[in-house]
């Protein structure tokens, strides 16, 4: 019974409905520039909400890929691709998660944040998981959307009017995603071979990816410097996050200029740190904006 618990448990992707949910946390919280005050009510509703919700997209996620997953070394053991759980129980799982987070939302959170989410919900499991992931090279391009997205609820759950802010935020997210994922392409390659999916660096080679890599990464840090310069956060939010983004930058550069050491080692190197560079801005976006 508790074995069977802990599938259903893992089957949501935890690790990703956390990242998810601190995105929202830092959007939500970004709104108070503008209505001064943190509505507890609100924030509590919308991380529930968004909770049910992205586990309900990674759920069905899980099993549109169930074939890819049983192809390759990493995926090969998760629940659905194992065979350890009914498929059937886990659709009914997922459908019945998204509409409760749906229905929790409704209760006090914006349409505008809502309807946000239900576009991210389609875009990352239809879009992105049922057709672009196994028929282009730009299906990261299209994943980051989605992933871009939970900022967006977390800040137009309390506020609704237009500023740049979310905009930057989308950017900023967005961006983020596009060198975090080339660099689990790179360290992850002979799986995604295996599983025939067509990612960037077996159809334009590493070399390829790496730029694309660091354009992404100095794009980021010049987003992160806008946001700075059109909201009201404090000074040191921009120091401790260029500081860390100048070492992802340097990992991205010794990577593109040195072409014959260990891609794979340095892929995973800026994997590992793109997480930390995320982390920190979240932490520093948030103390920075509530700290008045």
């Amino acid at each position: 019974m508790l074995n069977n618990t802990r599938h259903y448990l893992i089957i949501i992707k935890p690790r990703i409905v956390f990242a998810n949910i601190i995105a929202v946390i830092t959007g939500f919280l970004s709104a108070t520039n503008h209505i001064g005050s943190i509505n507890y009510s609100i924030l509590f509703t919308i991380i529930i909400g968004e909770t049910l919700i992205v586990s309900s997209a990674c759920i069905f996620n899980n099993y549109i890929d169930m074939d890819i997953d049983r192809m390759m070394t990493r995926t090969k053991t998760r629940p659905l691709a194992a065979g350890l759980i009914n498929v059937k129980h886990c659709l009914i799982y997922a459908i019945l998660l998204g509409i409760s987070g749906i229905i929790i939302l409704s209760y006090n959170v914006s349409k505008l944040s809502i309807l946000l989410t239900i576009i991210a919900f389609i875009i990352y499991v239809i879009l992105y998981s049922l057709y672009m992931k196994r028929h282009s090279i730009h299906a990261i391009l299209i994943g980051s959307i989605s992933g871009a997205i939970p900022p967006l609820a977390g800040y137009y759950a309390v506020y609704n009017n237009y500023h740049l802010i979310p905009v930057m935020l989308f950017l900023i997210y967005s961006i983020w995603q596009i060198a975090h994922s080339y660099a689990i392409n790179i360290f992850r390659l002979n799986d995604y071979q295996k599983a025939q999916i067509p990612i960037l660096p077996l159809k334009l080679g590493i070399t390829i990816t790496k730029i694309y890599i660091l354009i992404s990464i100095i794009t980021f840090i010049i987003s992160i410097i806008i946001l700075f310069f059109i909201s009201s956060i404090k000074y040191y939010y921009l120091l401790i996050t260029t500081i860390v983004n100048l070492y992802w930058l340097l990992l991205a550069i010794i990577g593109c200029k040195n072409n014959n050491g260990s891609s794979t080692l340095w892929a995973k190197k800026i994997f590992i740190y793109s997480i930390i560079t995320i982390i920190v801005f979240n932490i520093m976006l948030s103390i920075g904006t509530i700290d008045k």
